[in-house]
C-alpha cells in the first residue's frame, strides 16, 4: 500500500518529529511504500537532519510560501502538488501540520482518501491555544466571541483573518477528511464537539532502556522547552522563587526565547537557583531530563500530547505539571503531579509536596508513568493502532 504523509516543515519541532517517527513506523511493514511530501524553505539544511531520507520529496519554491498563501488559493502551487500525486498514486494519504497554503494543500486532495493528525487546537481556536486574554480555558470559537475577547499577535484584524479562514477551512475538511486523529482524549472531545469524525490514538515515541536506577541529583528541577508567556515558565517562576528560598534545591532551564521580551525576563530571573542553561541538541536532552530529580510542565495553554512529558515519563523523571489539556491527562491515575497554573498556593502546595516526597512515593509515581509509556506509546502499539483506522478498502475515486 502507497502511504503519502504530508508536513510543511522535514526538521522543525514535535510534528515534524512525529511525521519522521511516523514515516518509520508504517515503513515497518514490508507491504507499505511510504513517501513523506514538505514544503520546507531550509529543506538543504534539514535533509542533512534526518537519518531515513528514502522517498521524501520538497515542493517548495520560495514563491509559493508567504502570509497571503495562508489566505489564498494558490493556483501553482495546486498543480504541482497534483502532478506530484498523479505520480505517487498514494492509496492513502496522512495531513500532519499544513500551515504555509492550507487552502491550496487541502483542495489538491480532492478524491483522496485523506486522514489528517492534528496536533494542535487550531482547529477549533484561531490562535491555536484555547485560552483567552485572561488565560481563562475556552471551547473554541463557535462558543466564544474571538474577535472580542482575543488578539492575534496584539491586533484584532489578525485574529478576524484566522477567525475566517478557521471557519472556511472547517468547511473544506469536512469534504476532503475521511478522519481526524487527535493524541489525545481532551482534543478529541473538542473536535466531537465540533462534529468532526475524530478518533484519539495517543503520539507514539520510540522506547529506549531508561535505568531506573540512574543516579538523580535530587535537588535538580529541569525545565525543557519553549520561554514564552503560553508555556508558563515565567508565572511557575515567580512561585519557585518562594519556594526555594529556604532550600538547596534548584532548577536548570533548557529553552530558546520566542521573543526578545522574553530574554529580559530570563536575565531577570537568572541566578545560583534559577539557571538559564540555553538550548542543546536533542540527543542530550534525556540525559539531562533523566539526571534531574523532577520536569515541570507548567503549560497555561492548552498543550496537545506534549513530547517532552513522554520523554520525562520515559526517563523514570517524575512530571509535575499543569492539569491542562493532555498535559494533565497525561499525569493522571498517580503518573505525576498536577497543579492549578492559575493558583499561586497550588502550585506552591505542589513544589512542597515534590520536595517532602518519600522515596517509596517517588519511585511508585515514576514506575506508573514508565509502565504506561511503555505499553501505551511504542512504535508498535502505534502502529496496530493506526493501520486499523485507515484499514479496509482503499478509496480513491481518481482511479
Amino acid at each position: 500500500m502507497k502511504i503519502l504523509i504530508i508536513n510543511d516543515n522535514l526538521v522543525l519541532g514535535g510534528a515534524e518529529q512525529y511525521a519522521l517517527n511516523l514515516k518509520d513506523i508504517l515503513e515497518k511493514n514490508v507491504n507499505n511504500e511510504i513517501y513523506l511530501m514538505t514544503f520546507d524553505t531550509n529543506y538543504k539544511q534539514s535533509i542533512n537532519k534526518v537519518n531515513n531520507t528514502k522517498n521524501i520529496i520538497n515542493m517548495v519554491n520560495k514563491n509559493y510560501i508567504g502570509k497571503i498563501n495562508k489566505l489564498i488559493f494558490n493556483p501553482i502551487l495546486y498543480l504541482k502538488i497534483k502532478k506530484q500525486l498523479d505520480i505517487i498514486k498514494p492509496d492513502k494519504i496522512i495531513l500532519n501540520n499544513i500551515f504555509y497554503s492550507p487552502i491550496t494543500q487541502m483542495k489538491a486532495l480532492k478524491g483522496y482518501e485523506v486522514y489528517q493528525v492534528v496536533h494542535d487546537y487550531s482547529i477549533v481556536c484561531p490562535k491555536s491555544t484555547c485560552i483567552k486574554c485572561n488565560y481563562q480555558i475556552c471551547n473554541g470559537y463557535k462558543e466564544s466571541n474571538c474577535t472580542i475577547e482575543c488578539t492575534y499577535h496584539n491586533s484584532k484584524l489578525s485574529i478576524f483573518l484566522k477567525l475566517q479562514l478557521t471557519k472556511y477551512m472547517e468547511k473544506i475538511r469536512k469534504v476532503i477528511v475521511k478522519k481526524l486523529i487527535s493524541p489525545s482524549e481532551c482534543l478529541n472531545k473538542y473536535l466531537n464537539k465540533y462534529n468532526y469524525n475524530s478518533e484519539c490514538i495517543n503520539n507514539p515515541i520510540k522506547i529506549s532502556d531508561c535505568n531506573s536506577e540512574n543516579e538523580k541529583d535530587r535537588n535538580r528541577y529541569i525545565y525543557v522547552g519553549a520561554l514564552n508567556e503560553n508555556k508558563g515558565i515565567f508565572k511557575f517562576l515567580d512561585i519557585f522563587e518562594r519556594f526555594c528560598k529556604d532550600k538547596e534545591t534548584y532548577i536548570e532551564i533548557y529553552g530558546k526565547a520566542t521573543e526578545p521580551k522574553y530574554e529580559i525576563l530570563a536575565n531577570k530571573y537568572n541566578n545560583r537557583k534559577i539557571k538559564f542553561m540555553g538550548t542543546i541538541p536533542n540527543s542530550q536532552i534525556i540525559e539531562k531530563i533523566s539526571k534531574s530529580n523532577y520536569m515541570v510542565v507548567p503549560s497555561l495553554w492548552m498543550e496537545n500530547y506534549p513530547t517532552t512529558v513522554l520523554e520525562g515519563m520515559m526517563s523514570h523523571t517524575v512530571i509535575i505539571g499543569s492539569n491542562r489539556g493532555g498535559v494533565g491527562e497525561l499525569l493522571n491515575e498517580n503518573r505525576g503531579i498536577t497543579f492549578d497554573i492559575l493558583n499561586d498556593e497550588d502550585i506552591l502546595e505542589k513544589l512542597e509536596k515534590s520536595y517532602l516526597i518519600s522515596i517509596d512515593e517517588y519511585k511508585r509515581i515514576e514506575k506508573n508513568a514508565f509502565e504506561f509509556v511503555t505499553s501505551n506509546n511504542s512504535f508498535e502499539k502505534y502502529e496496530e493502532k493506526i493501520t486499523e483506522t485507515m484499514g479496509g478498502k482503499v478509496e480513491n475515486i481518481n482511479n
